[in-house]
């Protein structure tokens, strides 16, 4: 910014109550939001305020080499700055509570998945034991098989044994 104020400047700043007063520029902004000035009080009472840049723009237009056009598109971008700075707050702390909605959804989904890993395991130990089962059927059909077959064998000798 084309500043002609600097620190010890005097410029006019509105009091709380109103009224117009002289005072002397302390520290100049570094985000072009607030200048801190001070003043005397009652002749010996040093006070300190912070004041609105907009307040500046309009209570000391001749301390900047600015053209009214100027002042006012600065005094317009300051607005929107803090419209824009307030909106952005806003939204960050939207995402700010999105993000732990979203930590706790994705805690909840992983809890979900390790249940059903266990259950997938769980039910592919079923799985072995139903196989394990069924081939112990089979085996043991085929020894019982093996058994009749013998016996059907063996059948023929043993009626010729009785018989005798």
């Amino acid at each position: 910014m084309n500043y002609v104020i600097r620190v010890g400047s005097l410029v006019k700043i509105r009091r709380s109550s109103g009224c117009i007063q002289d005072a002397y520029v302390l520290q100049l902004p570094e985000s072009n939001d607030f200048v801190t000035v001070w003043w005397f009080e009652n002749g010996i009472e040093k006070v300190k305020k912070e004041v609105d840049m907009t307040e500046i723009f309009q209570l000391n237009s001749s301390l900047f080499k600015l053209t009214e056009k100027e002042v006012l598109q600065i005094l317009g971008s300051n607005r929107r700055l803090k419209e824009t700075n307030g909106l952005f707050q806003e939204y960050l702390s939207d995402s700010e509570a999105t993000i732990e909605k979203l930590k706790k959804t994705i805690c909840d989904l992983e809890a979900k998945i390790q249940t059903y890993q266990k259950r997938n395991q769980d039910l592919n130990r079923l799985k072995e034991m139903v196989a394990s089962i069924e081939t112990d059927k089979e085996d043991d059909l085929e020894d019982r098989k093996e058994i009749l077959a013998g016996i059907s064998d063996q059948s023929p000798q043993m009626l010729n044994i009785k018989r005798n």
